[in-house]
């Protein structure tokens, strides 16, 4: 474990985060590191390279400096363009995020019927009054607001607005689902099981949208195309582990 730990506390900088997570990986292979104590030392990582960049940013150029902030600016200021509040917001952009995570996760086009589907089981276990017509609304802002629009390679189905924005809003579902200590995803994230075949998991985790069954969260690490989407994740999270955690806004 000593070397892990060395070599994130040293190496202080985004730039080396393919190598830190390459390093994290083959911990949990070994048995050394588990997956949360993995993402608690992404996000130290992440916040001392975000350190270093605002000690070294002159005084009248102001940019977060971690990049979950920055999009997090990004869709505050989608909103206000439109007068939309983020707290009235607050049931859109949870179905945004449930969205982005099947977008991403299970590599699937967002279908207006998929949409649809789950905006009506979200509103159902929020007891809404009329469910269907609750998810209807909720598309319709959605598109209002640019977050969701229709997708350059066919009409019928959504794509996100901005390039990021499902990274944005995968990586804030996946921590929100931390943070409020949802069972089923705290045991998938949590879990060590590497495997390269989807749902060759004991545990079974599927995702909330289309049920397919995903591979465990572990595997991630193996693989530098989704070190961003872990890195936001890692800092997002308030606290490595879910029973100290506070529960938080939706956009943070």
């Amino acid at each position: 474990m000593a070397i892990g730990v060395t070599f994130a506390v040293n190496s202080g900088r985004i730039t080396d985060k393919v190598q830190l997570g390459g390093t994290l990986a083959k911990g949990i292979s070994c048995g050394f590191f588990s997956p949360e104590y993995c993402l608690s030392e992404l996000r130290r990582h992440r916040q001392r390279g975000s350190a270093d960049m605002t000690a070294q940013r002159p005084p009248r150029f102001q940019l977060p400096a971690a990049e979950d902030e920055l999009w997090r600016q990004v869709v505050i200021r989608l909103l206000e363009q439109r007068d939309v509040s983020v707290a009235s917001a607050d049931d859109c952009l949870r179905l945004l995020e449930e969205m982005a995570f099947h977008a991403k996760l299970c590599g699937a086009l967002l279908t207006r019927a998929s949409v649809i589907n789950t905006a009506s089981r979200l509103a159902t276990q929020k007891q809404y009054t009329g469910p269907g017509d609750k998810a209807k609304q909720w598309l319709d802002n959605l598109q209002q607001w640019e977050l969701l629009v229709p997708a350059r390679s066919a009409e019928s189905n959504l794509e996100f607005g901005l390039p990021g924005l499902e990274e944005y809003f995968c990586a804030l579902h996946m921590a929100h689902r931390w943070i409020e200590e949802d069972e089923p995803y705290v045991a998938w994230i949590t879990s060590r099981t590497r495997s390269d075949k989807v749902g060759d998991n004991n545990l079974q985790f599927q995702c909330p949208v289309c049920k397919g069954c995903l591979r465990p969260f572990s595997h991630y690490f193996w693989h530098s195309e989704w070190h961003e989407l872990i890195l936001l994740v890692a800092g997002m999270m308030k606290d490595a582990t879910p029973t100290s955690c506070q529960t938080a806004g939706r956009v943070r």
